[in-house]
């Protein structure tokens, strides 16, 4: 160990990201997203990109960015679904392609983690835009969604809630039933001050 050099790698630059996202066939507003998405990781990027969340995202955000007061059952429904197929889709691919088991309970708890990180997104984009920083958006594919919830929430109230978001996925990991994270995460949504376990 005395003698091993540390080689540190930090993220990647987005355009790079993006540029190799379109050689690989991906749409570039899509490239763009998940470079943004990805933090400059481009393993992450790729794998994201390869699969179908990215017409997930395109659904549920307007979803989220009109939620009614009170929350949303079907949407809250659809999200827990939407997760364990993705987890489905993902042991299975561990299957096919490294030959290994993956366990559903850690599958679902991945899939759930990347959708809340996507939700988040919205909000943290939602802040930004509503503090008026030059800061880069994620969502700016869909901003319209991002400029909705920035005038429908305040400041205060989108801080409140991403804090809320990340202790959503926290429970995730201490076997918290994801339906009724999913529930929360909706009702969090529609009323930052409302939704509490």
């Amino acid at each position: 160990v005395s003698r091993c050099a540390t080689v540190r790698f930090g993220p990647l630059p987005r355009d790079l990201v993006a540029q190799r996202l379109i050689a690989e066939g991906v749409d570039p507003s899509q490239a763009a997203f998940w470079a943004r998405f990805a933090e400059g990781s481009l393993g992450r990027a790729l794998k994201l990109a390869a699969g179908e969340l990215y017409d997930i995202k395109r659904t549920i955000l307007p979803q989220l960015a009109n939620v009614p007061p009170g929350g949303d059952g079907d949407l809250a429904e659809k999200l827990a679904k939407t997760s364990d197929d993705l987890a489905d889709q993902a042991v299975a691919e561990t299957k096919q392609l490294e030959g290994a088991a993956l366990s559903k309970t850690l599958a679902t708890r991945q899939a759930a983690g990347t959708m809340l990180q996507l939700i988040a997104g919205l909000y943290r984009d939602a802040m930004h835009t509503a503090a008026g920083s030059d800061e880069p958006i994620t969502h700016a594919d869909q901003l319209d969604c991002v400029q909705t919830v920035a005038s429908r929430l305040t400041l205060t109230q989108l801080a409140g809630l991403l804090g809320q978001l990340s202790g959503f996925e926290q429970l995730l990991w201490r076997n918290v039933n994801p339906k009724l994270v999913w529930d929360n995460v909706v009702i969090a949504c529609a009323d930052p001050t409302e939704a509490d376990f």
